[in-house]
Order: structure tokens, then C-alpha cells, then sequence
């Protein structure tokens, strides 16, 4: 798995690594390439939060830990 440049991510609101010039979150596409952070709660409800700072790569998502299973799926 290596990063690859921005303009190559998926826009499907797939859930993607991104890079950011202050870091690396987990994050996905949605309306027109603005990008979200992805699996921020907000009281009972899923949210999803625009990110301030344009991400420069991306890379897939790898696979939950064996035995592991996200709660934000």
C-alpha cells in the first residue's frame, strides 16, 4: 500500500486514508471533491465534518485487526 496523489482517490464516499500537511486521518469523498472526516459522532448520530486543510494523497483503507470489528461500520 503506497500513497498515491489526491487526484487519483475515489469519489464515492469511499473511506480512505488521507494525508494532510498537519497529518494523516481516515476520511472519505462526498459532493464535488470536498472531503470529510469520517465516523465523528455527534450525539446519537453519525456526522461527518469538512476538513479545513486540502488532503495531498490517499491510500485504501487497510483491513480491521483479525477478530476486530469497527463500531462506526
Amino acid at each position: 500500500m503506497n500513497w498515491q496523489p489526491i487526484d487519483t482517490a475515489p469519489i464515492d464516499r469511499t473511506d480512505v486514508l488521507l494525508w494532510t500537511p498537519s497529518g494523516q486521518l481516515v476520511g472519505h469523498t462526498y459532493d464535488r471533491r470536498k472531503w470529510y472526516a469520517s465516523g465523528v459522532k455527534a450525539s446519537h448520530f453519525d456526522c461527518d465534518v469538512e476538513l479545513y486543510e486540502a488532503p495531498t494523497h490517499w491510500m485504501p483503507q487497510p483491513p480491521d485487526p483479525d477478530g476486530m470489528v469497527s463500531t462506526l461500520a
